[in-house]
């Protein structure tokens, strides 16, 4: 399949869904060549609507400042990328070159949240590469992520992952449908509509319409014990005070979405049933203290600089609770935003996972 195709298809639909719906149509073949084909987001997003860079299209300022924010944002995702989503990578190679049949309860997990992980840095890491990359030449490109690793259900992870193709699917797919304005059956169906497409946009095979299926079956059911919840949260206040209780939805909502991208690692639906069956019931937790995990591909540095990737992530993800970061940062004193940008470029450079030797890996969502 032509490079990027599934983004610069659906940034397509929605200008010809946006013009029938009244939008005024570009006259210029130029600058509707530059939207459809604007190099740093073509391959992977974020996805981009006509009317949102229209302006920047026709007029946009390149300054200095631009050129600074843009380098900013650009070396942030690199070092998702470099730093942490090619060595977690490693991880979870190890873990599938193992295969089903060999692995026990604890390394599946490990292998799972290696995945899903890997998937979250890399994605992201583009996401941002994309925005500086863009920033740079003018333009200002959408947020895709927001912390979805933080969110304490199933259906916030999907409010705050890839949120420009939730967005599209919400405007061009659902909305037209009916949304949730003709009745619980008609909004059930249209959630289902919305969800295999979601499913087939990601790959034209069984297990992604599986995937969809099953986002689809956890919302739904989630729906529906809505209301149990609130029953209980209202009986129980003092459990929505807890952190810990927080931190218990944040952990329960990280291995349903691990599960669910096992659908993304296998080759067939059967292969990912078989590693749902080593994740539940090939019990072995001696692997974890007797020396395995130090076999996967990583040696104690790779896993040292990803603990600390991994907590400064949990940080900013917090801190992001009152603001963005960078907008933050900005507001220190010059000196001490010198000390942490130029520190951030010589983290990426030394300890960066590249080299002679090193096989560079492809940005993931370019499979897809």
């Amino acid at each position: 399949l032509p490079l990027g195709i599934s983004f610069y298809t659906f940034q397509s639909l929605s200008y010809l869904f946006d013009v029938y719906k009244g939008m005024r149509a570009e006259t210029s073949f130029g600058i509707f060549a530059t939207y459809l084909a604007m190099f740093p987001q073509l391959i992977s997003g974020p996805l981009v609507r006509y009317r949102d860079l229209q302006g920047t299209l026709r007029s946009r300022e390149f300054r200095g400042r631009g050129l600074q924010e843009g380098l900013k944002v650009f070396t942030m995702g690199l070092a998702f990328k470099v730093l942490l989503a090619d060595r977690i990578g490693l991880l979870w190679q190890e873990v599938q070159v193992t295969g089903f049949e060999s692995i026990s309860t604890p390394l599946a997990w490990l292998g799972a949240a290696a995945f899903s992980l890997k998937i979250y840095f890399d994605f992201y890491g583009y996401s941002l590469m994309a925005m500086g990359v863009g920033r740079m030449l003018g333009f200002k490109l959408p947020e895709n992520f927001r912390s979805p690793y933080m969110a304490c259900t199933v259906r916030e992870f999907y409010q705050r992952w890839h949120m420009t193709l939730g967005g599209w699917f919400r405007e061009y797919v659902y909305i037209p449908l009916g949304g949730n304005r003709r009745g619980e059956f008609r909004t059930v169906c249209n959630l289902l509509a919305v969800w295999l497409l979601t499913g087939i946009w990601h790959g034209a095979s069984w297990n992604f319409v599986v995937w969809g299926i099953a986002n689809w079956i956890i919302l739904m059911v989630s729906e529906e014990l809505e209301p149990l919840y609130e029953r209980f949260h209202v009986r129980y206040p003092m459990f929505r005070r807890f952190k810990a209780y927080q931190l218990f939805e944040m952990g329960r909502t990280f291995m349903l979405v691990c599960c669910l991208n096992l659908f993304d690692c296998y080759e067939n639906v059967l292969d990912t049933f078989r590693a749902f069956g080593s994740i539940l019931t090939v019990h072995n937790w001696n692997i974890l203290l007797d020396g395995s995990l130090a076999e996967l591909g990583l040696s104690l540095y790779d896993y040292l600089i990803l603990s600390v990737g991994i907590l400064i992530m949990v940080m900013v993800s917090l801190l992001q609770r009152g603001g963005s970061v960078r907008t933050q940062i900005a507001r220190l004193p010059y000196p001490i935003r010198f000390v942490l940008w130029y520190s951030l470029f010589l983290i990426v450079l030394l300890m960066g996972a590249y080299g002679i030797g090193y096989d560079a890996n492809q940005f993931i969502y370019n499979q897809f």
